[in-house]
């Protein structure tokens, strides 16, 4: 069995049966469909794109699934001897695997060959090549694929990273870089690139803790001006006020009462 990604409205429209409003139901027809059709004297192969349940998505995938109503349940392959399926990433077979030896009913993810997001750049990929005998077990072998550019995340300071690039791995990686400098940083991007020509993405770490902590500020009517400040700054600058600081920042807060 071979099968295309599909909507749901289509395989309604296909069998004429305005019941089917989910993957599974469909998934679940068309394998009726199937199953009688099959040659139980030879192994039954099944390759699919879609999102079954307990599967482990990442950040690249256009999302099949929403709040479980496209998910499929592995349980519906049953009647296949293995299930190859594509649209996730990350190559993982749903059910542990222990052996090369695979269990009847296998459903697995091959995964991607490349890294396509910044969430993948821990997944090591390969290739799955599975040994389909007439008789007996399955066996499986992975092939790590080592490509020409690999995708990393880098985490420095700007004059470290322009002083001495190579010592963060090789240059003409993918790279998102996170720079975590206090202060202005003059063209970053521009000059980062001249050195990293396939940075992707950069950040700044101030930038990314405003965006990560912008719930962070509590009972903003019970504080005073000095500790919202306090707040602010050390948010924004990854480090608290001095007490020169406080005390300068005190002194202008009682001069602006004063002139109210």
């Amino acid at each position: 069995m071979v099968n295309s990604f599909f909507e749901n409205l289509e395989a309604a429209a296909y069998f004429e049966d305005s019941t089917i409003r989910t993957q599974e139901a469909a998934m679940r027809r068309i394998i009726e469909q199937i199953e009688p059709l099959m040659d139980r004297s030879k192994r039954q192969i099944a390759m699919a794109h879609l999102f079954v349940t307990g599967a482990e998505p990442s950040e690249s995938e256009r999302p099949l699934a929403m709040g479980g109503v496209d998910a499929v349940s592995a349980k519906l392959f049953k009647a296949f001897d293995y299930t190859a399926l594509g649209h996730l990433h990350r190559p993982h077979a749903l059910g542990k695997i222990t052996t090369d030896t695979l269990p009847q009913g296998t459903v697995s993810y091959s995964g991607s060959l490349l890294k396509y997001s910044f969430s993948e750049v821990k997944d090591q990929k390969s290739v799955r090549i599975i040994t389909v005998p007439q008789k007996g077990e399955l066996q499986m072998r992975e092939v790590p694929l080592h490509p020409q550019r690999d995708m990393r995340l880098v985490k420095a300071e700007m004059a470290a990273l322009l002083a001495e690039p190579t010592a963060f791995g090789p240059v003409d990686d993918y790279l998102q870089i996170t720079l975590t400098d206090v202060g202005d940083v003059y063209e970053p991007m521009r000059r980062l690139k001249e050195v990293f020509p396939h940075l992707l993405h950069l950040e700044r770490a101030a930038q990314t803790a405003i965006h990560q902590q912008g719930q962070q500020f509590k009972d903003l009517k019970q504080a005073d001006i000095l500790t919202l400040f306090s707040q602010f700054f050390e948010t924004v600058e990854q480090q608290p006020l001095t007490d020169v600081d406080r005390e300068f920042m005190q002194n202008v807060i009682d001069e602006s009462r004063r002139g109210e």
